[in-house]
Formats: C-alpha cells, structure tokens, sequence
C-alpha cells in the first residue's frame, strides 16, 4: 500500500489549528453551563445547551479527522483521497495521463476530468510510481526532470 499525505496550504493549516482550540472551548463552556444549569432548572436552556454541545463535538471530530487523516492512497487498482470522513475512489486503470508543471501534480482520467494531487513535491515519483506499479500504460509528461 503507497500512502501520501494531504499537504494543506499554510492558511488551511494555520486555520485548522486554530479552530480546534476555540471548538473545545466552546464544547467546555457547554457542557459547563448544562453542569451549572442542571441543578438550578430551566429546562429549555439545558436542551439549548445540550445541543450545542453536541454539534461543538461533532465539529471537533470532523476538525480533527480532517487536519489528521488526509491523505491519498494507492492500492489494489484503486487511487482513493480521504479527508477526514469523506473518500473519493478512482480505479487506476482509467488514469490516461500524468502531468507536472509548474510544480503542480495532475492525474487525468481517460474522460478528460483531472485531479490535482496535492502533497509534497518531494514525493511526486514515488506516488507515480505507485500508479505506474497499478497501471504500466500511464503516459507521465513532466517539466522537472525526475
């Protein structure tokens, strides 16, 4: 199995990371004010609160997920991307071509739809190698020399 890292942007990174703090501090003040409010009453503002609660978890989980399982993954005939929760499949057969210019990576289908891989350039021949190991007749056009 050739798995590549998700290589997220500076400002994707640097917002995620931030995010995940301010999240947990909203999922803490929640579950602080259902604690406080649970002995006083009020029924209504604990629901409000449970369910804010609730969806603070879950935008954490997804945060999470997102920042640390993303990645592509090439395997048994199949070049999957997963971030976070969310997979796209593509069987490697149908890749017709292979491109890098301008430092940027492109996996085109034979349908003429492409992808733009994006992980760290360091690892472009190991992940076309991965999909040449997968399917030999990948024409690969690149502009670096590698």
């Amino acid at each position: 199995m050739n798995t590549f890292r998700y290589k997220y942007g500076k400002l994707v990174s640097g917002l995620l990371i931030a995010v995940l703090p301010i999240t947990a501090a909203g999922l803490i003040w929640n579950i602080y004010n259902i604690v406080a409010l649970y002995e006083t009453g009020g029924t209504f503002r604990l629901i409000t609160y449970g369910i804010t609660a609730a969806v603070m978890l879950m935008l954490l989980v997804f945060e999470a997920a997102a920042l640390f399982r993303a990645k592509y993954t090439v395997k048994e005939g199949f070049l999957t991307c997963t971030i976070g929760f969310v997979r796209s499949k593509r069987k490697v057969k149908d890749v017709a071509a292979v491109t890098v210019k301008d430092k940027k990576l492109a996996v085109i289908f034979s349908g003429g739809e492409y992808s733009v891989i994006v992980i760290d350039e360091d690892k472009y021949a190991d992940f076309i190698g991965a999909l040449e190991n997968e399917n030999p007749d990948i024409i690969v056009e690149n502009d670096t020399g590698f």
